[in-house]
């Protein structure tokens, strides 16, 4: 098993993708009707690219490994964490299983879903799976696009409580 950090991946790869997915808001959360509304920007920290085959490019089995500082009004509020694994190449087209987590004041939230290299900069989406703390009820999506092959995202979270 060989491993390598890699500043780039051949593909735009957001986290959590994440988006990496939940973020950083660029304003306070709105609240109201159960439904908080996070508008987001993240900065990854990190990523480490597992080569299973060590073919140099991505391909199914391969990981991705990401983390992330979450901001709002500049100011770093939480992290993300995020795993994807390549299910499938076709082509240039990559598509990348995600698991994510987001820890944010308050609690965590994660995240699942698919991100499809054809979608480019997005939107894409992942679905909030489930939470802890005043997130422990959550569910909800997140749509982000991503920029600077993969290392900034800016999305819209919708996480229902």
């Amino acid at each position: 098993m060989h491993m390598r950090r890699t500043a780039a991946v051949g593909v735009a790869v957001a986290v959590g993708l994440g988006g990496a997915a939940v973020t950083s808001a660029s304003s306070p959360g709105q609240r109201g009707d159960g439904v908080e509304v996070l508008r987001t920007t993240s900065e990854e920290t990190s990523r480490v690219f597992q080569d299973l085959d060590d073919s140099g490019s991505p391909s199914p089995g391969d990981n991705i490994v990401l983390a992330a500082d979450i901001r709002r009004n500049g100011q770093v509020i939480g992290h993300n964490v995020a795993k994807g694994t390549v299910t499938r190449v076709i082509g240039q087209r990559i598509l990348w299983n995600f698991w994510s987590v987001t820890s944010l004041p308050g609690g965590e939230i994660t995240l699942h879903g698919v991100f499809d290299s054809a979608a480019g900069a997005g939107p894409h989406r992942y679905a909030i799976t489930g939470g802890t703390g005043k997130y422990r009820r959550a569910r909800g999506q997140v749509v982000y696009h991503v920029s600077d092959n993969g290392a900034r995202s800016t999305g819209v979270t919708r996480i229902i409580h």
